[in-house]
């Protein structure tokens, strides 16, 4: 997708979720595939099925479930301290 995508709450996406731009997942959206975005913004109870990458800031709100991210911004998030570095990479269960 060109540009930036904004979802509201309960937004299911099948497969992969491929943004430009940055995303905003609203709370308890599904991606049963992995995500890919300039920045994201991941809200509460989100379940993305694979893995999430960013190539700037990434911020995921409490009780996501995800397999990896890759950001190589800054990393915020509830489960661990924020992280800075040319990149991150952690797996989440």
């Amino acid at each position: 997708m060109r540009g930036s995508l904004i979802t509201g709450t309960h937004v299911g996406f099948r497969g992969d979720l491929i943004v430009e731009g940055s995303l905003s997942l609203g709370n308890r959206s599904t991606v049963r595939g992995n995500v890919r975005a300039e920045s994201a913004f991941i809200g509460n109870d989100v379940e993305i099925g694979g893995i999430l990458t960013t190539t700037d800031d990434t911020t995921l709100l409490e009780r996501v479930r995800l397999k990896e991210i890759d950001s190589a911004g800054l990393l915020r998030s509830s489960l661990t301290r924020s992280l800075t570095g040319s990149s991150q990479k952690e797996t989440l269960r």
